[in-house]
């Protein structure tokens, strides 16, 4: 018993039926996903890391600057 008599219908196993056709600008996604989106969210990280240091170098400087006029008071 073969294939076609059990199921009833004529099922094609040839290659052609097995292409698989690219979407439509399947590369200009990848460039703008993985790349142009990389370079977004690495720019973002190096801006966050400025930020940081530029708000904790200001916390720091404040606490030095009281601690040094309350040693100035005592």
């Amino acid at each position: 018993m073969d294939e076609t008599t059990a199921n009833g219908s004529l099922v094609s196993t040839t290659p052609e039926s097995c292409y698989f056709e690219q979407p439509p600008m399947m590369n200009i996604r990848f460039w703008l996903v993985a790349v142009f989106g990389s370079t977004v969210s690495f720019i973002s990280i190096i801006n966050n890391v400025i930020l940081f240091y530029v708000f904790i170098s200001r916390f720091v400087k404040s606490h030095i600057y009281l601690i040094r006029k309350n040693l100035e008071i005592s």
